[in-house]
């Protein structure tokens, strides 16, 4: 899966003050296992203020909450998040699963911008799911 990567705030390549992205990443548990952790670190840049917002779940789960963190980083700052997930209805059957990522940034306030761009390998979205054996 390849994404092109999204920002929001002044100077932003979307003008706009508010961007969001969400995709789906498929995942394949065999027989015998269950997904155990899910990890998704969130690498991405901050000048002023701004917003990440993120929902992540197993399709069929909604009912997760919004994460949301704050940022104020007048200078401008590489920042990392670590989501860390470890509820998910599922049998020991195995089967094919979708991981919904919702997620938005948003400059909050003045001249702040805020973004996630997969050519810079310091802002970048990773996912890692590990399986425990039932």
């Amino acid at each position: 899966m390849t994404l092109n990567g999204y920002d929001a705030g002044d100077g932003a390549v979307t003008g706009l003050g508010r961007s969001s992205c969400s995709f789906a990443l498929p995942i394949e548990v065999f027989r015998g296992f269950q997904a155990s952790n899910i990890i998704i670190d969130w690498k991405g840049y901050v000048k002023g203020e701004g917003q990440l917002g993120r929902k992540v779940f197993l399709a069929g789960d909604p009912s997760r909450s919004w994460k949301f963190n704050n940022f104020n980083e007048p200078k401008g700052s590489k920042f990392t998040i670590r989501d860390n997930f470890t509820q998910f209805p599922q049998t020991c059957n195995g089967g094919k699963y979708n991981l919904r990522v919702f997620s938005q940034v948003k400059a909050t306030r003045g001249k702040g911008y805020i973004a996630f761009d997969p050519a810079n390998s310091n802002n970048q979205i990773m996912v890692r799911v590990t399986l425990k054996k039932c």
